[in-house]
């Protein structure tokens, strides 16, 4: 068997030595040919359209499903940008704060958002002055030490929105949480990111 083999390959080998350029050729054409078919691949993230409705069971769950279980978690990561030389030290500076608010509110104001969490609901409109007035303002706060690493380098903003668990009310939900973030002024020396299970 294995010498069998051995010829086989062997005078493979010499064909494609023979007709190199040929081959050449054959393999650039069933690339071609394959690259265009993967651009018709999809992905499909929502599997539950392939449940048995008829059965009870599945049927239940479904209904359950889309009562309680359509809220995804964005999260939002604010941090400082140790790439850009900036007066902004502490994540708790001013300018974040006001950042934050100004944040929270643009998100509140999307319709399928649910709720917003972040460090900049201990402020309202009460923007302070100085970092140490946001440090006195959060110290007299319950659970605002939960917003902020131990290094006061960044801080998170979750965002519960009702997108159903379907792949395409994810992806518009997505960029709509990127658009805010995106067109909400933020100061100089701080970096976003959007993250959470939506998104990933």
């Amino acid at each position: 068997m294995l010498k069998y083999l051995q010829n086989f390959l062997g005078g493979l080998g010499k064909l494609e030595y023979k007709f190199f350029y040929s081959f050449i050729i054959l393999i650039l054409l069933v690339t071609a040919i394959a690259g265009v078919g993967f651009t018709k691949l999809e992905f499909e993230s929502d599997f539950s359209e392939f449940d048995p409705t008829e059965v009870p069971v599945v049927a239940l769950d479904k209904k359950v499903g889309q009562k309680f279980a359509g809220f995804k978690s964005f999260l939002v990561i604010v941090e400082l940008d140790d790439k850009r030389d900036s007066d902004i030290k502490d994540i708790r500076d001013p300018k974040v704060i006001e950042f934050l608010v100004e944040l929270d509110k643009a998100l509140k104001e999307e319709q399928k958002i649910q709720s917003v969490a972040s460090a900049g609901m201990f402020f309202d409109e009460d923007i302070p002055e100085t970092l140490d007035d946001s440090i006195k303002k959060l110290d007299g706060k319950q659970g605002s030490e939960g917003f902020f690493n131990s290094r006061y380098s960044m801080t998170p903003i979750f965002i519960d929105a009702d997108v159903s668990g379907d792949s395409s009310k994810i992806n518009e939900m997505n960029e709509k949480v990127r658009d805010i973030v995106e067109s909400t002024s933020k100061p100089g020396g701080i970096k976003v990111a959007v993250t959470g299970e939506p998104p990933l």
